[in-house]
């Protein structure tokens, strides 16, 4: 089961200030997840139950924690 969107993009380094490019790859082993849970972002493609997944970005800080399910429910019900 799909449970997380991948963005992969460019970020700048916070260290070093260069700008890299990270893959959905690497984004599944900064932020921990397992590939089969994982369904990787492409423009104008409709993703079914998209507004359920937990969106997964390249972070200029080097912190990479996948947010709690809780919070993301949370959110949800404060819109």
């Amino acid at each position: 089961m799909d449970k997380y969107l991948l963005h992969p993009g460019y970020v700048i380094s916070k260290t070093d200030g260069d700008r890299h490019y990270i893959t959905a790859k690497m984004l599944m082993k900064l932020y921990n997840v397992r590939p089969e849970e994982c369904v990787v972002y492409l423009p104008y493609r409709p993703y079914p139950n998209q507004d359920k997944l937990i969106d997964l970005y390249p972070m200029a800080s080097g912190k990479y924690v996948v947010p709690p399910i809780k919070d993301m429910q949370k959110q949800e019900e404060e819109k």
